[in-house]
């Protein structure tokens, strides 16, 4: 971080930040503070923590430290030396409010309720607005105040009979080792209404997996899901290392080759499946968009002999094709890791593939761009491997419109429950 004077463009280097093993991200929380001095979120204790700085860069100090992560700095009271923030110290799979001091004492939460927190606060700054939900319970909205947290009203509340009556089945947050029994694992698992332990069920995988996102939370879950679950499947997701909320070395086993830990931890996720949840181990499935695309093809490559179907819907299928930052960040520059490239494309790993994939794509995805599926297709055909495929005329990453979204969703569930 440079200080420049506008008027000569004499500058002065203020802050600086590396890391060898891993990315820096650049989550734009640096707040420049009236009276100079500087606050942003740091990976450098290990954690993304809140510190401050002397404007000239001569003092750095933690406001927030310990293994739990600050997400986003939402407010600074200068005034009265505050600030607000969320962060998931409670638990890593929620998302909390809390304020601190600039000198880091009087650490202070300002939400009560477990599960993920989503604030905002109102334009007097006397109040927020808290909307939140957790497995057990759909969204709430409540306006606090923002000193004290304390309830001033609630907004508006879920009517949850509407789930009751659709006999909804709550997800559950599982714990399992990872197969070098190096590291605890999480995932979430929502079983079949009316599940007998004495019965085998099929499988179906929901993933995402990209480097520094997170996919299992306590929050209140997706009607999908449910109808997956309806339909007689054991569903799961999990978060891989690579992954984020557990800290910067947890987050770089994913850098320069995205695929290692992806694949292996989530055959450790199919071991826990098959050894505590009745799962068959002949009947998995996957099925993922965009970046859950590409895990999904993944799955089905990489892990063929574990996966018998999977729909992958826009995927990314070689990151040499990407156009999105991203990529180098997580990866480095192509010229400098080819072996991590390769090892990340799931064309290299189609040999392995076993199962059925069905592949739908947008002919005007403007993000993970069509060719990445017709490099994936005329690989898949050339190895005499099963593989159906759709496109959807002008339609963009979201495939939305025409009766298309209705459409790509009836097609998914034919396709598993004729190869499931």
């Amino acid at each position: 971080l440079f200080i420049a004077e506008k008027t000569t463009g004499k500058s002065k280097k203020v802050l600086t930040e590396t890391d060898k093993n891993g990315w820096l991200d650049n989550n734009g929380q640096i707040k420049f503070l009236e009276d100079g001095r500087i606050l942003w979120i740091s990976e450098q204790s290990g954690f993304n923590h809140i510190w401050m700085s002397k404007h000239s860069g001569s003092k750095t100090w933690a406001l927030t430290q310990g293994n739990w992560e600050v997400s986003q700095i939402l407010y600074v009271d200068e005034k009265n030396q505050i600030v607000y923030f969320t962060s998931n110290k409670e638990s890593v799979f929620e998302i909390q409010f809390y304020s601190v001091r600039f000198d880091g004492t009087d650490l202070k939460s300002l939400t009560k309720e477990g599960g993920v927190h989503n604030i905002q606060i109102t334009n007097s700054k006397n109040y927020f607005i808290d909307s939140f939900s957790n497995l057990q319970n759909p969204k709430k909205i409540q306006l606090k105040e923002l000193s004290t947290g304390k309830l001033v009203k609630i907004l508006k509340e879920t009517d949850i009979k509407q789930f009751t009556d659709y006999e909804w089945s709550n997800p559950k947050i599982v714990h399992f080792p990872s197969l070098d029994n190096t590291i605890t694992l999480d995932g979430v698992l929502i079983l079949p209404v009316n599940f007998d332990p004495e019965k085998k069920y099929p499988v179906i995988i929901h993933g995402y997996g990209m480097p520094g996102t997170q996919i299992v939370w306590n929050k209140w879950g997706k009607t999908w899901d449910q109808y997956l679950s309806q339909q007689g499947y054991i569903v799961f997701s999990m978060d891989t290392r690579g992954m984020s909320g557990r800290g910067e070395k947890f987050k770089n086993f994913s850098y320069g080759d995205m695929s290692k830990y992806l694949a292996e931890d989530h055959l450790a996720g199919i071991k826990y499946l098959v050894k505590e949840v009745s799962a068959d181990k002949k009947r998995i499935g996957a099925w993922g968009w965009s970046g859950g695309g590409y895990f999904t093809c993944l799955m089905l490559t990489r892990n063929g002999e574990h996966f018998k179907a999977g729909v992958a819907i826009a995927p990314c299928t070689d990151f040499k094709l990407y156009d999105t930052a991203y990529t180098e960040r997580s990866m480095g520059l192509i010229s400098e890791n080819q072996v991590g490239y390769d090892s990340t494309s799931t064309l290299t790993w189609i040999k392995r593939m076993k199962g059925e994939l069905l592949i739908m794509h947008g002919s005007e995805d403007d993000n993970v761009h069509s060719q990445h599926t017709i490099h994936f297709i005329q690989k898949a055909l050339k190895a005499e491997k099963n593989i159906q495929w759709h496109q959807y005329p002008g339609r963009n990453h979201g495939i939305y419109g025409g009766g298309a979204r209705k459409d790509l969703y009836k097609k998914m569930i034919h396709f598993f429950n004729k190869n499931l």
